[in-house]
């Protein structure tokens, strides 16, 4: 059986369109952390657009805030190594709808937002709790960030496949934008090297196939060449293809939209049962309606590994975690932008911490809190 995973790396349109949307959120959290924001992006050859609904404080203007965001987004496409006029930035936020807002703040507690099924996974198959084809691609992304063979503002994606019967990789793709005066035999022969050391961090095989930029060069990359758009790569923000995905995006949304703040709890949910060796792997799956507090279903899969009856673990879920937008709140404090800084989330995916700090959702729970 051989699976399949990609990544895309920080700079590809569709991720500096991530990175745009959350910043724009953490912004709005920073003037006021109780705002509900659904920013998207959309950045193409000379223009980015930035378009939403927002609700937060009424005494700060929107005026402010469209200056601290052309200012903040400068400083992003300026890291990029993009000079800030070579972009002409559209901003059109606009007040939450009435309807929305009532549904979500009333009674004193946070509803949720909008209607969803949601999913969280885990495997012990690497310590990341992550599918090892998708720790692979997304480090080698990683990995190669600094090297001056690349363009600076480089654009990449990667692709890994596994076969789980031998526990060989089979393949290796990477596909990596870089400068003029690269030549294609030396960036060739610096990735294919990058490659065999992480297959021997792994200890991996090194005898399979790696293809690096196949198609020939490629000098001309991110929005120059390719439009982006927040929430195209839901797949590389999470599981690379391991686990089921309801479809909703994550950048630009704050916590009361389950579509993010749920993938969260349970993903860490997850991680906690399989650290706790109550399942080798699990998929969850939640449902929410629009204005109803807690999710309207819940069913696991733990794909056979189970060490204890699935109805236990589903007990242990709901003895443990308040799946509520407010309960995820207060456990993974997502409205704080001092626990979360919402732009590193959109690089190189929501559930993978190669830094010194790591997501709140990443952590684990001290066992003495817990009830088995």
């Amino acid at each position: 059986m051989i699976i399949a995973s990609e990544q895309v790396g920080k700079g590809h349109p569709d991720k500096i369109a991530d990175q745009i949307s959350d910043t724009v959120l953490q912004i709005i959290l920073e003037l006021d952390n109780n705002s509900r924001v659904a920013c998207e992006t959309l950045i193409t050859n000379g223009e980015i657009f930035i378009r939403g609904e927002i609700n937060l404080n009424e005494k700060i203007s929107l005026s402010f805030i469209n200056k601290i965001i052309l200012e903040r987004i400068s400083e992003l496409i300026s890291s990029f190594n993009y000079q800030p006029d070579d972009f002409k930035i559209n901003i059109n936020l606009v007040k939450q709808s009435l309807e929305i807002s009532q549904a979500v703040d009333k009674e004193e507690e946070i509803f949720a937002g909008d209607q969803g099924i949601i999913f969280g996974y885990a495997t012990n198959e690497t310590k990341y709790y992550l599918p090892l084809p998708y720790v692979l691609a997304t480090k080698i992304l990683k990995n190669l960030d600094d090297s001056e063979m690349f363009a600076p503002n480089y654009d990449a994606k990667s692709q890994v496949s596994f076969n789980y019967e031998t526990n060989k990789v089979n393949n290796f793709l990477v596909s990596i934008q870089h400068k003029a005066e690269t030549k294609l035999e030396d960036l060739r022969k610096f990735v294919v090297n990058e490659v065999k050391s992480l297959a021997k961090e792994f200890s991996l095989n090194e005898d399979f196939e790696i293809l690096v930029n196949p198609s020939g060069s490629f000098i001309v990359g991110g929005p120059k060449s390719d439009v982006g758009l927040t929430g195209r790569k839901i797949i590389a923000d999470t599981y690379g293809g391991f686990a089921k995905h309801g479809g909703g995006a994550f950048s630009g949304k704050d916590f009361t939209k389950v579509d993010r703040s749920a993938a969260y709890i349970l993903r860490y949910v997850a991680k906690n049962i399989v650290h706790y060796n109550l399942a080798d792997k699990i998929e969850i799956q939640l449902s929410y309606a629009i204005g109803v507090k807690n999710p309207i279903s819940i069913n696991i899969d733990t794909f056979g590994t189970n060490k204890i009856p699935e109805e236990k673990i589903i007990e242990f879920i709901n003895n443990n975690f308040d799946l509520t937008p407010s309960g995820i709140n207060q456990e993974l404090k997502l409205n704080d932008t001092n626990e979360v800084n919402y732009p590193d989330t959109a690089k190189y995916g929501h559930f993978l911490c190669f830094e010194s700090k790591v997501f709140p959702w990443e952590k684990i729970r001290e066992k003495n809190t817990l009830k088995f």
